[in-house]
């Protein structure tokens, strides 16, 4: 499907395994909502040149080139699965210099086999959420975004094996970073993060070799000391100072 105005789907059920790009609005917007998507594609499956909104939709991808790109994405109270094997979303600035990538509830697990799970081109906006993001193996990353990431809630866990965000800007919820690279540790390692009372705050099971993890959760605070436990047995202690924390093995 290609259209130089718009798409909308609204209260559909759809299924698409394309040769081509699922949905491409040329020059126009594509807005989903209530909807249930299950795509495949040989390239893109939702590509818009303005922006794509997505509300109260689930979309499945079960593989394609890149899944969802447009210069502005606005992803609310979806429930999203992509595996691509480039970048799973990115805000592209080919037709515009906004480059932005808005998450405001739902759920969206990523996994790129060869670039990034989540890639905002300029800025990231997460208000609430689950983000579960898996950057390739090579040269991606889970949670990348050029100029920023503007994080006010949610609960992010974002992986890949060495390259990492420079967080240039954070609002109120705090970031750790935990780094190994070099070294590369198997999948299916659980990281879990401990209060001072050894009680269990967050749990994660990554299901993916990994060089580094970035973790962002309104239950962290600056000014309260934590553990981090690794189901390998490496353990280490740390306090927050700032929003962004940095653990180097």
């Amino acid at each position: 499907e290609k259209n130089t105005c718009g798409i909308l789907i609204e209260s559909s059920r759809i299924s698409i395994d394309s040769t081509c790009d699922c949905m491409f609005s040329t020059f126009g917007f594509l807005d989903i909502k209530d909807s249930n998507l299950h795509l495949k594609a040989k390239t893109n499956t939702l590509r818009a040149d303005t922006i794509i909104n997505t509300l109260n939709s689930t979309i499945t991808v079960d593989y394609c080139y890149e899944a969802i790109e447009a210069p502005q994405i606005q992803l609310l109270s979806s429930t999203i699965n992509i595996h691509s094997n480039d970048d799973s979303i990115e805000s592209s600035t080919r037709y515009s210099k906004v480059g932005n990538i808005i998450v405001d509830g739902g759920s969206i697990t990523t996994k790129s086999d060869n670039d990034d799970g989540f890639d905002a081109v300029n800025y990231a906006y997460v208000i609430s959420g689950i983000i579960k993001s898996n950057g390739s193996p090579t040269d991606g990353e889970g949670f990348d975004c050029d100029k920023g990431a503007i994080i006010d809630g949610g609960n992010i866990l974002a992986v890949s094996h060495h390259t990492y965000t420079d967080y240039k800007e954070i609002s109120n919820q705090c970031i750790i970073y935990l780094n190994y690279y070099p070294t590369i540790l198997d999948s299916n390692l659980t990281i879990s993060i401990l209060n001072d009372n050894n009680e269990v705050l967050l749990t994660y099971t990554i299901n993916s070799s990994f060089g580094n993890v970035v973790i962002s959760s309104n239950k962290l605070a600056i000014g309260n000391s934590y553990k981090l436990l690794i189901s390998n047995g490496d353990e280490y202690n740390f306090e927050i100072n700032s929003t962004v924390t940095k653990i180097v093995a």
